[in-house]
């Protein structure tokens, strides 16, 4: 809950004259999602203290859109090329023709399964999987042990589908011998259902006192169940990946969303940066551990709720990093 580091590393790049004037893409699930868009702003700024341009591809959530956008960047020569939230199976023969042209490939937000693409100068960087162990950890501790949680699980990705098998229910289960889990699989293509879905599943067991939605961008679908069912008074949420809106949430008392866990976008964009322009001049990859910080009642009072705050990083505490990449870079 206290405010995070930020983590830089300590292997500095060299020849980074050498990507002056040219670009890199960035290519995530889809441009309309606020932490993506903050994620290239972010990428944007640190880019372009070495000279280094950005351009920006929207996956748009369509898998042939995905293709397209990393063809794209290869016809036009890209420096390198950063996907984001896109499992790599579905554009793996892209990013191997465009590493065998001597691209740089950064995929991020996917989980290093066997399968994937390899080469010198072909990464990846995972996201923070402990967000979605601390959303169950305050489950654990809000309800004294004895909860009673019906888990979401987006079976889109197996990133996704890894974070609820993976990570929050071995959570739950091994620190928890108390505690009763549900679990609902759903999908992008029935996203829409879930409403009903969430209040058919409190209707059916009324112990049920907490949700794990997994993304806050299920939170609102999730609340709208909630409602249906009438169970407003009983039911308590804590979700990751928080956007401005989730955290608004925390901090209304009425809202049955208690908790959120928030991983710093802008710092994302900063590693984003670093790792592309490594790939780009085939240098060895580096690791980053990205910072994540749990919002409650007891801390949402230390942050703005603004789009600016959200879009600066300030909701982590020190932005400091960024200098520190820059003077990694030979920038300062």
């Amino acid at each position: 809950m206290a405010e995070p580091s930020a983590p830089v590393p300590t292997t500095p790049i060299t020849d980074l004259s050498k990507l002056r004037g040219k670009t890199i893409y960035y290519i995530p699930i889809s441009s309309d999602v606020p932490a993506f868009a903050i994620t290239a702003a972010a990428m944007k700024t640190a880019l372009a203290t070495v000279g280094v341009k950005l351009n920006v591809c929207s996956g748009n959530f369509n898998p042939s859109q995905f293709v397209s956008c990393v063809n794209q960047a290869t016809g036009a020569g890209a420096a390198a090329i950063v996907t984001d939230a896109i499992p790599f199976q579905l554009t793996a023969s892209a990013l191997k023709a465009a590493s065998a042209k001597g691209i740089g490939v950064v995929v991020t937000d996917q989980n290093v399964t066997a399968g994937r693409p390899t080469g010198p100068n072909i990464a990846y960087i995972s996201g923070n999987n402990q967000q979605y162990q601390i959303a169950q950890d305050w489950i654990i501790a809000n309800s004294d042990g004895k909860a009673d949680v019906l888990e979401l699980e987006a079976t889109d990705s197996p990133t996704s589908a890894a974070a609820t098998a993976q990570y929050a229910l071995p959570e739950i289960t091994q620190y928890c011998p108390g505690c009763k889990t549900t679990l609902l699989k759903f999908s992008s293509s029935n996203e829409q259902d879930l409403p009903s879905m969430i209040s058919a599943a409190l209707l059916k067991n009324p112990d049920i006192d907490y949700i794990s939605p997994q993304y806050d961008q299920y939170v609102s679908y999730v609340i709208q169940g909630i409602q249906q069912a009438s169970a407003t008074s009983r039911v308590q949420m804590a979700a990751s990946a928080a956007a401005l809106s989730g955290l608004q949430d925390v901090a209304s008392s009425s809202s049955t969303v208690k908790a959120e866990v928030a991983d710093n976008q802008v710092y994302n964009g900063w590693i984003d940066a670093d790792e592309a322009m490594r790939m780009a001049l085939g240098e060895a990859a580096v690791t980053y551990s990205i910072p994540i910080r749990l919002f409650t009642s007891a801390n949402i009072g230390s942050i703005q709720l603004t789009n600016a705050a959200l879009a600066s990083g300030a909701w982590f505490g020190s932005t400091s990093y960024q200098q520190q990449f820059e003077t990694l870079w030979g920038v300062k």
